[in-house]
């Protein structure tokens, strides 16, 4: 990570914010040197909750506008993962994050019309001085105790989650009732035919992964037919199916691939065994026709 990078990207006149999300999350993977960097699509994904397609888009867009460049450089396990270069002309040296944190602080003090309270001035730690108290203050959650024979102790009048003498919101978990229904997968089948939509879509970020393991498609798409195999007619239920498949490919769920000594992947016994079952599924539909 570079500081000069993440800031130069923070200070970029770039209008879409989503595209400056992008450029800040290049930022992060570049060093200081050359700036260059090659992250993964899949995880440019994960780092700005963004789709495969909006983040393709971003990435030309910036491109356009000159903040980056492609280096025309392939890095990564398997070669293929693009690397970018930020523009970064002049680096800013005096802009720091602890300039920035600084300064979102004293905006946070300012009122209305621009003046700061006097009772925040007197309480200001920022020449290292702290505020003195009668002794028994809370001020800012904090109890003074007597003094005693072992030494001064301060202690916090209320728990960790306390700011300021009031207990911050509990952690709460999403209401049942906002969360996604268990189905069969026979059932989101059919709400996606009737929507109109592909069960897995384009976009989705299991492409990028297997691209970057080094998985082949037609693999991908034996993992499909063995998925749907086993799944359909069955009661099993899942609240979101394109992320269980996305697991199944990760985790290696029916074991259809090896890596070889020579560091290839390979089909196991399983997956060729697989292969051969979805080879004959394909052909019954012909049989049938021509009966």
């Amino acid at each position: 990570m570079s500081v000069e990078a993440i800031s130069w990207a923070l200070a970029q006149p770039v209008q879409h914010s989503s595209t400056k999300f992008v450029l800040v999350a290049l930022a992060n993977c570049s060093d200081g040197r050359s700036f260059e960097c090659y992250p993964s699509i899949a995880y440019l994904c994960d780092a700005t909750a963004q789709n495969r397609k909006t983040v393709m888009e971003n990435i030309k867009r910036l491109i356009d506008l000159g903040c980056i460049e492609d280096t025309g450089e392939r890095k990564g396990k398997t070669g293929q993962i693009k690397a970018y270069r930020l523009n970064v002309k002049t680096a800013p040296k005096t802009v720091l994050l602890e300039g920035v944190m600084v300064a979102s602080v004293q905006a946070s003090n300012d009122t209305e019309n621009g003046t700061v309270k006097e009772s925040r001035k007197r309480n200001s730690t920022e020449n290292g001085t702290v505020p003195k108290t009668d002794g028994k203050s809370t001020e800012n959650g904090q109890e003074r105790v007597p003094k005693t024979g072992h030494g001064t102790v301060s202690e916090p009048s209320v728990n960790q989650k306390q700011v300021h003498g009031r207990a911050s919101a509990p952690d709460t978990v999403a209401p049942i009732a906002n969360r996604k229904p268990q189905i069969t997968f026979d059932a989101f089948v059919e709400r996606r035919k009737v929507a109109g939509e592909k069960l897995i879509p384009a976009d989705d970020p299991i492409f990028d992964w297997a691209e970057g393991a080094g998985i082949p498609d037609d693999w991908l798409r034996l993992a499909w037919s063995e998925f749907s195999a086993r799944y359909r007619g069955n009661s099993k239920r899942y609240a979101d199916w394109p992320a269980t498949f996305r697991n199944c490919i990760r985790g290696n769920w029916f074991k259809l691939w090896r890596i070889s000594d020579g560091g290839q992947y390979a089909l196991t016994t399983e997956g060729e065994m697989a292969r051969r079952a979805a080879a004959t599924r394909a052909r019954k539909p012909e049989q049938e026709e021509a009966a």
